[in-house]
């Protein structure tokens, strides 16, 4: 999924990486506070409704100590917001793929928030990207459930919290076009 996606232009990234002063170290830092953020949030709520856990996996297997109160702050806006609402998962992190489509991915979790069911994807980054809304269309065509909502939620401990509801036929449509690109660009 993320490879198709990598064909899209991303301007506001572009512009954030031409500001750092070591971008692949910066890069690194944040796809690990991420990875991070987004595991203590399914053990959360797998633990609060008797759901499997799910295994940390980080490249080097140590949490860097720096790192600590941004994943802090990023978990404790993500309570804010779980506690805010009434939460019944279908599942967390589920891995699906299509032969068909030819392309897999791994939503973040498919629930029930407030009675409603929504397709839901957890960011730690600075924005929410307009690459996001096309990877929650193109999740919402692999999963067999149809939710109501596609909805990118963003917990950052510089820029706090914010989510987006996805137009998914519009984001669905860059999604293709995008895995055309892709598709084209290494024969496949």
């Amino acid at each position: 999924m993320t490879q198709i996606l990598s064909v899209l232009p991303k301007k506001e990234l572009i512009k954030w990486l031409d500001t750092q002063i070591q971008p692949n170290k910066a890069k690194t830092e944040s796809a690990t506070k991420g990875t991070i953020v987004h595991w203590r949030i399914h053990q959360y709520i797998a633990k609060e409704h008797d759901l499997p856990p799910q295994k940390l996996e980080l490249q080097n297997k140590i949490i860097p100590p720096h790192m600590g109160a941004a994943v802090r702050d990023c978990f404790s806006q993500f309570l804010e917001w779980y506690n805010a609402h009434e939460i019944r998962p279908v599942w967390l992190e589920k891995p699906h793929y299509s032969t068909e489509l030819g392309y897999a991915g791994t939503p973040d979790a498919l629930m029930y928030v407030d009675g409603v069911l929504m397709l839901l994807d957890w960011k730690t980054s600075n924005s929410i990207w307009s690459n996001y809304h096309a990877q929650l269309a193109a999740y919402e065509h692999l999963i067999e459930e149809t939710p109501k909502v596609l909805k990118i939620f963003k917990f950052n401990e510089n820029r706090g919290s914010e989510e987006a509801v996805v137009n998914g036929p519009e984001a669905w449509k860059v999604f293709k076009d995008a895995r055309e690109q892709f598709f084209k660009k290494y024969g496949i």
